[in-house]
């Protein structure tokens, strides 16, 4: 595999509001993808949806190639990809793409990036970067060696409703955040039918529920609340024995505050939720994505008697809805939550945007600490 002699880059990282710079172009930005399954067809759905919800705060784009296993050749043609085959290297080393769109196990998405980093790519990566913190390390340190641009699909952090929580929090409109409770609960695993997947073997995923959607839940935590210096984990593994199917994370934030994210793909009832609640000392703030346009919020610096949870429905006053709501409270769909943080990476050709790669490794680290306090029976782990 090709590589590039390691050099660091000194980067900074707008919010997504800001990405939107487009530079001149002379033809569309061609992409490329690698896999051909569930995530694949989300993001292959986002960018044939971005055109009509982002319009000219994005340039042209156009889908090459993709490459991947059995169904590619059913997935291309139904999201409009203009060739499929089954060698990756087809898109990270070829010629005539921009853009490379990693959605495949989390074992391949090293060597992917090398390839396509060396080859000059821009590269899109699902999460977590990778199985191990190490591994991520060498991500990060590809990437920047070969001086492209790259993504981690942290999607929940650039979701309209955690945008605006973002900047109610950052103004001040909470005081003093001292707590914060986060969940990211489905029921996928708990039919019999779906336990097959390579989520629950280590060698591929690297990692159970923790890796898998707690890297979401912690991203989405220090996003929101600041970077975590302690954490302490209890896990369960009730299916294969192999991997964690269940977590509660206990949090340490670098500002003071403490936190708790429960983590299970067996919570029978809740085909799928991920939320948070964060608490300051003059309000609070509540998402579920069962209610996907809707922040609520607690004001206590109002009369006591006048206390209470109001509902903010989103809509087209908040800047990080108005794409996509044009009407107040009309919802969004999950397809949709790709779109923001694709649309600010194809929108910001000349700068990195967030959630970046330094955002993808700071989870690994988490994830890493919090792994050791798991196999520890939870003992406190100062962060990575």
């Amino acid at each position: 595999m090709p590589t590039a002699p390691a050099r660091r880059e000194d980067r900074t990282e707008p919010d997504i509001e800001m990405a939107v710079d487009l530079e001149h172009r002379d033809r569309p930005i061609r992409i490329g993808m690698v896999g051909s399954g569930f995530m694949a067809q989300q993001h292959s759905a986002a960018y044939r949806l971005m055109a009509n919800l982002l319009g000219g705060a994005v340039p042209p784009i156009e889908l090459v190639r993709i490459a991947g296993g059995r169904r590619v050749g059913e997935v291309g043609p139904r999201y409009g990809w203009a060739q499929t085959g089954d060698d990756w290297r087809s898109v990270t080393e070829a010629a005539d793409i921009d853009v490379v769109d990693i959605v495949t196990p989390n074992d391949s998405h090293a060597y992917l990036t090398r390839s396509a980093a060396a080859a000059g790519k821009d590269i899109v990566c699902e999460k977590p970067l990778a199985p191990d913190l190490a591994a991520a390390e060498q991500m990060v340190a590809d990437v920047q060696a070969a001086g492209v641009r790259a993504t981690v699909c942290f999607v929940y952090r650039t979701w309209p409703a955690t945008q605006l929580a973002k900047v109610m929090i950052d103004s001040g409109r909470l005081g003093t955040v001292h707590g914060y409770r986060g969940h990211f609960l489905h029921d996928h695993f708990a039919d019999h039918d779906a336990q097959n997947s390579w989520r629950l073997d280590p060698t591929k995923a690297g990692s159970g529920v923790i890796g898998d959607i707690g890297s979401h839940a912690l991203d989405l935590a220090r996003y929101l609340v600041g970077d975590l210096t302690r954490l302490s984990v209890r896990s369960r593994s009730l299916l294969s024995g192999l991997v964690e199917d269940e977590a509660d994370l206990d949090l340490e934030f670098a500002g003071g505050a403490t936190g708790h994210v429960w983590l299970s793909w067996l919570a029978s009832g809740i085909p799928m939720d991920v939320g948070f609640h964060v608490m300051g000392d003059r309000g609070a703030l509540k998402f579920s994505w069962t209610r996907p346009s809707e922040l609520s919020f607690y004001d206590a610096t109002v009369p006591a008697g006048e206390r209470g949870f109001r509902t903010i429905q989103l809509g087209p006053e908040h800047a990080a809805a108005a794409p996509y709501l044009p009407v107040a409270g009309i919802g969004m769909s999950y397809q949709s939550a790709f779109v923001p943080l694709l649309g600010a990476f194809l929108g910001s050709q000349n700068s990195v945007t967030s959630p970046s790669f330094a955002d993808g490794l700071q989870a690994s680290r988490y994830l890493a600490s919090a792994l050791d306090s798991a196999a520890q029976d939870g003992a406190a782990m100062v962060v990575r």
